[in-house]
Formats: C-alpha cells, structure tokens, sequence
C-alpha cells in the first residue's frame, strides 16, 4: 500500500505561457522510476482572472508542461494533465463576484460512474464512502460476478495490491485504480475457498432468507 506525499499548507500558484492562477483543489499522481519533479494532474480547480484561467486550460489540453509551485514553501512540481485526449476531460466555469474573479474546474470522465475503460479515478466524499464506490466502478469492469457484501475486502484488497494508489491531493480525496482482473480472480477464489469471503451461493441464501 501506497501513501500520498504531504504538501505544504499555503495554496500553490499554477502558470504556464506567462499566465499564472490559484490552484485551490488538485489531485496528482507522482511518476515511480521519473524525475519526482514531474507529476501528472488528475484533477484541477483553479482560481484566478477569467482570461489567465481559460489559457492555461488551453494549453493543459494541448499537453503542455505547467509549474506548480509553493513560493514560501520552495517547493516546485512540473506537470501535465493525464493524456486522456479531449473528450476524457470535463470541464466547468463561474465567475466570482465577490473575489473579481473566476474558477475553472477540470475533471476527467474516468470520475464518471458511466465511463468506460479499465483504469478509473475514484473520489469519494469520505473514508466510509471509498470502499462502496470503488466496488460499483469495479462491477461495471470485470466479467467477475461480485457482491456488494464484499467491498470492504475487495477494497483493502485493492490498496494493499496498489491497484487502488492514493494520489497527492489537497481539497478532496481521490484515489487512481489500475484493477488487475487475472490477479482479482485468483484472489477472490481463494478468498472463498479459505471462507473469508461468502459464496455468491452464500449471499443469495441469507438475500432470499431476509426477504422472507
């Protein structure tokens, strides 16, 4: 199991092509075997003037290199956005009257309940929530027939195999997940051959027994 890195506590600055914004919610995955400056954004909120906000959206798309950076910290990461191509990001906009200034969210359809593909981005609103939201993506992408009643397991299962890494993240909690499904089918036949997990037989029994 994985965990995420400590970010300083002041809110970071994000500039590229001469435009610099807030980031005030972001979440990053650290490249292993990379230079640990160069990380790749899987979510951003970014406050700032309408015109330098819009920019930098532009050139995230285009897959260009932006600076995130910690001024009183010193501390600086280099990025970009997963390359999920255009129409695997979401993005939404408002101004901000009060501030004279706008924010720009970019989220990406891997967060979608809907979405399609093996790898997906989980951001549940709490601890309690993960290990339920991680078992309705992952139903919806294995031909493995799952229960419910097992989503702690698969969960923990799923972080301590790193196929669920937490990301660097400061404003929400988000997770990217990788689910090995060869490796999910050996581990859930053990599991229910050792009785840590109950048989789909199981569960169907006490379901019909409940509704009786």
């Amino acid at each position: 199991m994985t965990t995420a890195t400590p970010l300083p506590a002041e809110l970071p600055r994000l500039s590229a092509g001469g435009f610099s914004v807030y980031a005030d919610t972001f979440a990053f995955e650290e490249k292993p075997g990379y230079d640990a400056e160069e990380v790749t954004f899987y979510f951003l909120s970014l406050l700032g003037p309408a015109q330098s906000t819009r920019a930098i959206w532009a050139r995230l798309l285009k897959g260009e290199l932006v600076t995130l950076a910690w001024e009183t910290a010193r501390r600086t990461r280099f990025g970009r956005l997963a390359a999920l191509g255009p129409k695997g990001w979401r993005m939404w906009s408002a101004g901000l009257p009060a501030a004279a200034g706008h924010q720009l969210v970019l989220a990406p359809t891997l967060a979608l309940a809907g979405s399609v593909g093996e790898e997906f981005l989980l951001l549940p609103r709490g601890e309690a929530d993960a290990a339920p939201l991680h078992y309705q993506f992952l139903n919806r992408r294995t031909d493995l027939p799952l229960h419910a009643s097992w989503a702690p397991w698969l969960w923990s299962r799923a972080l301590d195999t790193c196929e669920a890494r937490p990301l660097v993240a400061r404003g929400l909690q988000a997770y990217i997940c990788r689910p090995d499904e060869p490796a999910l089918v050996e581990d859930v036949s053990r599991a229910i051959r050792q009785g840590r997990l109950a048989s789909l037989d199981e569960t169907a029994e006490v379901s019909s027994k409940r509704a009786a």
